[in-house]
Parts: C-alpha cells; structure tokens; sequence
C-alpha cells in the first residue's frame, strides 16, 4: 500500500518536497513496480520447474509476497499464502500439494486472512494464447495437524479410485511411495515431524496401513 501511495504522489506531484524525499519514493515506486503484492501460485510453480517425484521443496517467489493457489485474474477472497510460508510438492505434471501457513488473500489489504497449518492441492494452468494462467484448488484444502489423515486426504484427490490398495501403492509403487516420503519430508520441513516420529520401515508401514483403513479412503 504504501508503495502504491508513492506512485501517486509521483504522478501526481507533491510540492515542497525535499530532493531525497523525492529520492525515496521514486525508491519506492521502483520496488512496486519490481515486486507485485501476489502472484498465481500455478505461474509460480511453472517457474520453479519442480521434477514430478522430487523431494518437496520451500514454495517461494522471488517476483510476489503473496501466492494466491486459485484462479487466473480475480484472487481475492482465494486460498493463498506467504512467500516462503509453505513447502511444495510435485506428484503429477499439473497436480502439486502445498502445506504450511495457508489462508484467505484479501485484495483490498493485500492480506492474508485467518492463516493456519493446512495442506492443499491443487493444479497448475499453463499460459495459453491471451490467457495468463494461473491454478485451480481441487476443492481440496484441510488441516494439516493429522498426518495420516492429510495423507489419505491428499491421496484420495489425487487418485480418487485408489481405494483398498492405498497402503500398497504408497510402499510398493514407485510414485506412490514417492508422494508417501515426500507428504513426510514436508512434515519435517515445517518443524511438525521429527527423525524420532518416523525413522524406520515399521513406523512407515505402520503410517501406511492406517491411512489405508481410513474412513477417507474407504467411503
């Protein structure tokens, strides 16, 4: 806001004014134009290039503050976080989990609403022709406090007919286990699971069974 209040006062001019106040707000004008209030999570993602499998990485931009996860133009009231908020994870070409500090992006403050722990997915829409792009939540957003929970949740969106395998495909199936390590590893990114809560093939196999018997996967 403040920046924006720079430009017009540029543009507009102030009179009186000092040579190195108008210095700073040319500073400051620059740095709006430089680094948006938001970006689209989708245009973001697209950018960082993530390997489908990869280990989970921190979900920042180096061009926005704000990462608003749904729609192309019109963000407000849409889930979104802080830059460097969150961890990501790439499970498919267009289908990516986001968890950490999520909320409500409000365009009138440039705020984000209401933030807690939560995980998310949701999916990537490249440019195309006069579209800029942009991302769409798969009407899937949860607390992220359970973590078998959030596992079954995620999986069941991403593959929605995986059912009474799930267990399997999560230690059995290459991609599978790979979304299984990398739902984990991002546990411990955010400081909400440690080496002693799962650091061996029993506590894994055990995690495993127990999002296969969930209500979740089982309805």
């Amino acid at each position: 806001m403040k920046n924006t209040l720079a430009e017009n006062m540029l543009r507009f001019g102030i009179k009186n004014l000092k040579e190195s106040e108008v210095e700073k707000l040319q500073g400051l004008a620059e740095q709006s134009k430089q680094k948006p209030s938001n970006a689209s999570a989708g245009l973001v993602v697209n950018d960082m290039q993530l390997a489908p499998g990869a280990p989970p990485v921190r979900f920042n931009s180096p061009t926005a503050d704000k990462i608003v996860f749904n729609g192309t133009n019109d963000f407000d009231a849409q889930p979104a976080t802080e830059s460097d908020d969150c961890v990501i994870y790439r499970y498919s070409q267009d289908k990516y989990i986001a968890m950490g500090m999520i909320g409500t992006f409000d365009i009138d403050s440039v705020t984000i609403n209401s933030p807690g722990f939560k995980a998310i997915v949701f999916r990537a829409i490249p440019p195309s022709g006069n579209d800029t792009g942009g991302a769409a939540v798969d009407k899937v957003m949860v607390s992220a406090k359970t973590p078998y929970f959030v596992i079954a949740t995620m999986l069941k969106a991403l593959e929605p007919n995986i059912g009474s395998v799930a267990s399997e495909y999560l230690t059995n199936d290459p991609k599978g286990n790979a979304l299984f390590i990398g739902i984990i590893n991002m546990y411990k990114m955010l400081g909400q699971m440690t080496d002693f809560d799962i650091n061996n093939e029993e506590q894994l196999l055990d995690l495993a069974n127990r999002v296969g018997k969930s209500k979740t996967m089982n309805s």
